[in-house]
């Protein structure tokens, strides 16, 4: 009976040890370097504390502006801020925080002075900052 097993079992064995090599699919795949830097190095408590700031510069300070096409920009950025905090996307955060940022930068520039935005404008910007500030290193524009 062995050697009627034999001749069976040893080819069996030899393909199935072929078959876990080292780049077979029981190996740990290994990340690329750009997409580990793309997650924002955050979470828990401080990602929660990051979608509120997002949160309320949308229901507080915006609105607080005033509710006119000229702020559509920055509303489309902040729901991609928000966007991709829920996707720890850092990379899309830095785009949406970079549109936000112009956008908020050109408002901030065309006021008056004196003008009752620039509280509400300058508290934004704030928020931005703080936002940016979870952002890896090599992704802030300040």
């Amino acid at each position: 009976m062995t050697q009627r097993v034999l001749p069976v079992v040893i080819p069996t064995l030899a393909m199935a040890l072929a078959a876990c090599a080292v780049d077979g699919p029981t190996s740990p795949q290994a990340q690329p370097e750009a997409l580990r830097a793309q997650t924002l190095a955050v979470s828990g408590e401080t990602l929660d504390a990051l979608r509120h700031t997002v949160e309320d510069a949308q229901v507080r300070l915006l609105p607080a502006i005033g509710d006119t096409p000229a702020h559509d920009g920055l509303a489309t950025a902040l729901n991609g801020m928000s966007a991709a905090l829920d996707a720890n996307d850092a990379g899309a955060l830095a785009a949406s925080l970079g549109s936000a940022r112009t956008v908020l930068d050109a408002e901030i520039h065309a006021l008056d002075a004196g003008s009752p935005e620039a509280v509400e404008l300058d508290a934004l910007s704030l928020a931005l900052t703080a936002v940016e500030d979870a952002l890896p290193a090599g992704m802030r524009s300040l």
